[in-house]
């Protein structure tokens, strides 16, 4: 509630008392968060600005200090300009929203793109997706643009069996969802799966990889030659054999053979199977790439029985589980019980896939699409600076 300070003249004029209204300082700053917010694990600026009822432009007017707006650190103190405000929603319910998928049909595991209409500008909104009259699981969050529009791309879920119906939904809040029209999930060999179903220009292929004229090319046993542009999931090499999976595209400055957007790249032997990840690349402390090492998102250290351990965070609870080596290596955590599958990248890179039953927050970041890359701190700059 408004609180006002009241004052009253000592003198009446005409019989009637003269009042006066002024607006405390704290008017502006009764919120759900108040004029103050201390950035806590988790957040994000979307978020923050969704639960205090601020305009993300005017946080980030605010807090001159954010350079960044995707990255806030743990601790830091932010102001929030007339919170306290109404609440950003102010459309007419799930009638004003749109939200469309494509393609309408495939295989598990393929890549679809959402696309939404009607939100809020800069709202924050889940993605969810389920059968069509069941439940429906988030699978990723993401936000509005400055004109209410949703653009998202998510995998079919990897439970989906073929002939299930589908639906994505976008969801602003309570009562604020807009669902798709129904996928349908085909069999990936269907021979009647609707056109391109299944096809939705990637590419799983194997061989060698040298230096092109423009960029990396892979040629296969059979003589295929592909150029391979990295999508920033993947970091390429040369000189070896490799299992990349990707997809075609139409335009590249790679013209050397089939120009494709390597999604994933995986270092194999000469009998094609991935090399296998030792000990001594995963023990440390990690990071995001362009992370903060004085704040490590993972540490991996060895046991007494020959073993690793990880100590993070899963979905904001702090975590301990194992990590599996050898040909199939991951991150391994019970109850429940999740596997991120994991690939060596250069020397001390370390891409970290999401699990089979959809996205997951892991260490702060979305682990989700093709993965995210952690990169291993020096230990002379871990916790502060260097040593």
């Amino acid at each position: 509630m408004t609180r006002a300070i009241l004052a009253a003249s000592s003198a009446a004029v005409g019989g009637v008392l003269a009042l006066s209204f002024t607006s405390s300082p704290a008017a502006a700053q009764d919120g759900p968060c108040g004029g103050r917010y201390t950035v806590r694990p988790g957040d994000t600026l979307a978020v923050i600005a969704q639960q205090c009822r601020v305009p993300l432009a005017e946080i980030l007017r605010a807090n001159p200090q954010i350079r960044n707006p995707s990255l806030i650190e743990v601790g830091w103190r932010l102001t929030l300009p007339g919170a306290g405000g109404p609440p950003p929603w102010r459309g007419e319910g799930r009638e004003r929203l749109e939200a469309t998928v494509t393609p309408r049909a495939g295989p598990s595991g393929l890549s679809v793109d959402l696309r939404g209409e009607g939100f809020e500008p800069y709202q924050a909104v889940e993605v969810a997706v389920g059968r069509a009259e069941s439940e429906w699981d988030v699978v990723s969050r993401t936000q509005a643009d400055g004109r209410g529009r949703v653009s998202e791309t998510v995998q079919v879920p990897r439970w989906a069996d073929a002939g299930d119906d589908l639906v994505f939904v976008l969801i602003a809040g309570p009562g604020r969802e807009a669902r798709t029209q129904r996928f349908d999930v085909v069999d990936r060999r269907d021979p009647d799966a609707p056109p391109n179903a299944g096809d939705d220009r990637r590419v799983d292929i194997r061989g060698e990889v040298s230096q092109g004229a423009e960029c990396p090319i892979l040629t296969t046993d059979d003589g295929r030659v592909y150029s391979l542009a990295s999508s920033g999931a993947a970091d390429v090499r040369t000189g070896v054999r490799a299992h990349v999976e990707g997809r075609v595209v139409d335009m590249s400055y790679c013209m050397q053979g089939t120009p494709i957007e390597v999604g994933l790249f995986r270092v194999t032997g000469e009998d094609g199977r991935q090399v296998p990840l030792r000990r001594e690349q995963v023990l440390g402390r990690w990071t995001p790439r362009g992370g903060d090492c004085r704040r490590p998102a993972l540490h991996i250290r060895g046991n007494r029985a020959g073993g690793q351990m990880i100590e993070t965070s899963l979905d904001g609870a702090p975590r301990t589980g194992y990590v599996r080596l050898g040909e199939n290596p991951a991150f391994v955590f019970d109850q429940p019980r999740r596997e991120f599958g994991l690939e060596p990248r250069r020397a001390n890179g370390l891409a970290v896939r999401p699990p089979d039953r959809g996205p997951v927050r892991l260490g702060g970041q979305w682990i989700s699409g093709d993965g995210v890359v952690f990169i291993r701190c020096a230990e002379e700059f871990v916790g502060g600076g260097r040593r």
